[in-house]
């Protein structure tokens, strides 16, 4: 999990990933949120609604917890990221 969350927050990809946000932004809004869950790997539709917990995060809590997502193997984690269960 600990690498899946490194190498998200160091992919070159993540600076233009939300224009205007930083790793240190908060509130950075659904469309960007969307970004991030895609961002990790994970299917953007299937992107957990964009709530007020999310809103108080700051855009590197947010890749870290999508990672988090995307690397556990729980059925719950694996339908909420890829849609499925199986990879």
């Amino acid at each position: 999990v600990l690498q899946k969350i490194e190498s998200a927050l160091a992919a070159p990809g993540l600076a233009q990933l939300c224009p205007g946000a930083s790793l240190q932004s908060t509130s950075v809004g659904e469309v960007c949120w969307k970004k991030i869950w895609g961002h990790v790997g994970c299917i953007e539709a299937s992107a957990p609604a964009y709530e007020e917990w999310h809103a108080a995060q700051n855009m590197e809590v947010l890749v870290a917890d999508a990672a988090q997502w995307a690397s556990l193997s729980s059925e719950k984690h694996r339908l909420a990221c890829y849609g499925r269960s199986e990879l």
